[in-house]
């Protein structure tokens, strides 16, 4: 007898029914990528005979993003403890080890469940700045994500409710805010990918965006959404292609999914290991340079005596050498409360080239994904600029407000570990492997949709970018005839 669980209850599909089908589009990954794009062609094809099949290689992991199971816990003395569960302490329990080359200094890898790394990412939400996006994107590309899709993408890991230009209920927070723009002005509110009921999409709050949570809906709904099925446990070894197209889509198990359009979803790494086991081409850019932006990181504690402060914050920068760089502060300052861990933090994200002597290849062994990754040259530079901004910062928040600083070290001595911001790019990217509507060069029913695609790991979280491209592939496929 077996017991009855949420997975086998809302996701009975086996493998031996969906190969016996035929379907219009299937999705391989159900991440930030594949689970927007099947949810929304689900959506675009109601009322028609097509369907639509995506496929996920773990199970049901997590219902909804890790940060909307757990809330803050208090100690005796009433101080805020650590969230039981939070985004890096999770992502590090659950990613799978990837398979590496001795050199590389790795610390990533991907998480086999519905819903992918979109469980536990970070929820910043930020646009690349158009400098970036048009040096390095088509410019019919880049014209439709300003023009249009991104303002979609916004809307949609919001449910609606953001606002070009938020307001704090709270003086203290709107001074230092004010405070900060003196410094530099592009200083704003950060776009928070929460889909809360009320305008608290500039906090970190219960509703954190997760693609799982629109899954699980259809899964719960299944005669609302006649048009999607979600296969689980089952992973693509490779595809089949014929004459310049895809014929199917080859389980582990051995048998073959089909349909007319395909789209690999299935990250970074998994996407270019399932185009090498299908020797797909152009095979000197499959699986080449898999690339992570330089992020940096710098954790303080302080203390206030006034309100409570709870804000997250962005500004845009440039180095000497005109590269730009995306600046986050995060403060989460209890009135009265001094923590022993970190509530003031600077965050770096920097722009960063493809590296071409990074790569994903096949073990020899185990025909597993095998990676090399290392970073650019380190920029010391780089590092004194970041630091001599953050002493700026720090000495006048001390002297204009009433946050008291009891850190008194705030210098990054170095970037944080490639991989741990689950940022990387570039194994099949745009202009190489496919174009700019993500349609494979070499086989024409064929598209890819998630950070491999990335022509520059930009510095911005690349995450409100793929949920753009998806939205607008969804659109696009979904209007094809």
């Amino acid at each position: 007898m077996h017991t009855k669980t949420l997975e086998n209850t809302f996701f009975p599909y086996k493998i031996e029914d969906a190969s016996s089908q035929h379907y219009e589009t299937i999705v391989i990954g159900s991440g930030m990528g594949g689970g927007i794009l099947a949810a929304t062609l689900a959506e675009k094809y109601k009322g028609t005979d097509k369907k639509v099949l995506l496929v996920e290689r773990g199970g049901v992991v997590f219902t909804t993003h890790c940060l909307n199971t757990f809330g803050s816990r208090t100690t005796q003395n009433n101080n805020i403890a650590f969230e039981a569960q939070n985004n890096t302490k999770t992502y590090n329990k659950v990613k799978e080890k990837v398979i590496l080359e001795d050199s590389s200094e790795y610390v990533g890898g991907p998480i086999y469940c519905l819903g992918g790394k979109s469980n536990v990412w970070g929820l910043m939400i930020r646009r690349i700045d158009k400098a970036t996006l048009y040096k390095y994107f088509p410019q019919t590309l880049a014209d439709s994500l300003v023009n249009e899709y991104y303002k979609k993408a916004e809307k949609f890991m919001t449910n609606n409710k953001h606002t070009p230009n938020p307001s704090s209920q709270n003086e203290d927070e709107d001074h230092l805010l004010d405070t900060l723009k003196k410094i530099n002005p592009t200083f704003k509110w950060s776009l928070i990918a929460s889909e809360s009921n009320t305008h608290q999409c500039y906090r970190v709050a219960r509703g954190a965006y997760s693609v799982v949570d629109k899954l699980m809906e259809i899964a719960y709904n299944p005669e609302d959404n006649p048009n999607l099925t979600i296969l689980l446990n089952t992973k693509i070894d490779r595809l089949e292609n014929s004459d310049g197209r895809i014929t199917g889509a080859v389980t582990y198990e051995g048998f073959t999914l089909k349909a007319n359009t395909y789209v690999l979803c299935a990250g970074v790494i998994e996407s270019a290991a399932i185009s090498l086991r299908s020797k797909l081409e152009p095979k000197e850019y499959i699986g080449k340079c898999i690339t992570e932006h330089e992020c940096y990181e710098v954790g303080i504690i302080a203390k206030t005596h006034s309100k409570d402060i709870n804000m997250k914050l962005y500004a845009k920068g440039k180095f000497e050498d005109k590269e730009p760089y995306l600046l986050y502060i995060y403060i989460n300052i209890q009135k009265n409360e001094i923590n022993n861990y970190p509530n003031f933090s600077f965050g770096y994200c920097t722009n960063t080239e493809l590296i071409d002597t990074n790569y994903v290849i096949l073990d020899e062994e185990s025909n597993n994904p095998k990676v090399k990754i290392q970073r650019s040259l380190i920029n010391n530079n780089k590092i004194d600029h970041i630091n001599k901004q953050n002493s700026q910062i720090i000495q006048r928040i001390s002297e204009t407000s009433n946050i008291e600083f009891i850190s008194k070290d705030y210098s990054v001595k170095s970037p944080i570990p490639l991989g741990a911001y689950c940022h990387e790019v570039g194994t099949l990217r745009i202009g190489k492997v496919v174009d700019e509507n993500l349609r494979s060069y070499r086989q024409k029913n064929l598209y890819i949709c998630d950070l491999s695609v990335f022509p520059v790991s930009p510095p911005a979280n690349p995450s409100l970018t793929l949920a753009a491209l998806a939205l607008r592939l969804g659109e696009t496929l979904a209007s094809s005839k």
